[in-house]
This record gives structure tokens, sequence and C-alpha cells, in this order.
């Protein structure tokens, strides 16, 4: 059986099951085990480090503790299947490593095509298509392009950006990196730009660096240039 659930002729000692977040670790009564306890949280959302994962419906993710001697314990989300567990000692480190197995398993499964996917892999991602608002998910990710452009406004510091296919474009240092900060009218530069999907407007910068005028004509494309899809495909930018 996936998940380990009360059943309705059992009561918890409180009103309702502890919060994720306050566990104490609730007994139940009558006659299981007095060493088995469980905790339950509602999610709308599933982050894990930079990436969110928005649920069609909120999901309920339940920690019970093993019956053996480790001490530990298992997450589980009702609706995903076992493979995806997170395992620990205490219930805040079950769900991290949940996260990390759902993080890890949606991504494998998202670049693969449907007769790419064993039965299992098909099963398990027709569970996550469910669950997840995967159609939104894809329309959050940004276009990450490489762009080679010089600084044509800087007063006193960038303000505005001149690109090699000749249009212009305003930019905030706060999506910039540090460096950006230093560079003065007519320094040419090379960046990986994260835009958005839909308005292709800037929204971060991963990694910037000086270049000379000579290298905007002969600069070669190392592993990681040939590796981001160049901005061709982007309509002109503006200014705002």
């Amino acid at each position: 059986m996936a998940f380990a659930v009360p059943p309705p002729d059992y009561h918890l000692a409180r009103p309702a099951v502890d919060a994720f977040g306050g566990y104490h670790g609730v007994k139940y009564r009558g006659a299981l085990p007095t060493t088995f306890d469980v905790t339950r949280q509602v999610m709308s959302t599933i982050q894990c480090g930079k990436t969110t994962y928005h649920l069609r419906q909120p999901a309920q993710g339940y920690f019970t503790r093993t019956t053996d001697d480790s001490g530990g314990g298992e997450f589980l989300v009702e609706g995903l299947p076992r493979p995806i567990t997170g395992t620990g000692r205490r219930p805040q480190e079950a769900h991290r490593e949940w996260k990390r197995q759902f993080h890890a398993t949606f991504q494998r499964l998202f670049v693969m095509r449907p007769f790419e996917m064993e039965d299992a892999d098909r099963r398990v991602w027709t569970a996550i298509e469910t669950m997840v608002d995967v159609e939104r998910y894809r329309a959050d990710q940004p276009l990450i392009v490489r762009q080679i452009g010089m600084v044509c406004r800087a007063r006193p510091y960038p303000l505005a950006v001149k690109w090699e296919d000749g249009t212009k474009e305003r930019v905030y240092l706060e999506r910039m990196p540090g460096e950006f900060a230093t560079y003065k009218a007519g320094q040419p530069f090379e960046a990986v730009i994260h835009r958005h999907p839909v308005t292709h407007k800037i929204m971060s910068v991963e990694y910037i660096k000086r270049i000379s005028q000579m290298a905007i004509k002969t600069t070669e494309s190392d592993d990681l240039w040939n590796s981001v899809p160049t901005s061709a495909a982007l309509p002109d930018a503006d200014w705002d």
C-alpha cells in the first residue's frame, strides 16, 4: 500500500494532525504500535531551489515513521507513486529529500518523448501531469540566448545597449552581473541572457564578459556558446 492512512475507527489525540512545520510526533490511539506517528502538509506549489511547480489543486503529503529501529520515516504525497519517496530521520529531512526526488524525476521525464518512456515511466509521468500544471511550467521557462552587444549609453552607469543586429535596449543594473556597472559607453561585451518567454524582455543575465572590438567580428564560439541558442529568432527589442 502506497500510503499509511489511519483507519476510520481510530482517531488522533489532537483535533487535527499537527502542521508539518510544528511536528511533535502525534501518536495513534488504539491497537496500532505507539512508535508509529504521522504528520501532514498541504501543498499548492512544490519549490526546489529556483524551480517552482504549480499544482492544479492542493495536494496532501504525509510523513510516517517506519516500524523498524532506524528512527526515521518516509514522506509521500497522495496521487504520486511510491518511487517518488523522501526518507529521513525527521519530517523536514524527509520532505526535503522528497522534493529532490520529485524534481529529479520531473526533469528527467519532462524532456522525454512518450515513445522513449518505459511503462513505469509513463505511469509516473501521467500521475505528475494530473497533479502539476505542466503547461504553466513550460510557459514560465525563460528563453536563454547568447548575445553580443555594446554599451551605447552610460551616464553615470550603463543605461542602454546596442546589440549586434542593430537593435537598442534599455538595461537595468539590478538584472545584470555586478561587473556590468563598470562598463563605459562603447564597451563591447558578450552575455548569456534569460528573457521572458512571451515578452522577450530581459529577466536576468547569467554571465557577461568584456570583448575587444575585433572580437565582435571574429569571436569563435566555444562549447558554452554553442550549447545556447542565439537571439536571431527574437523580435526587435524596444526601449521599454
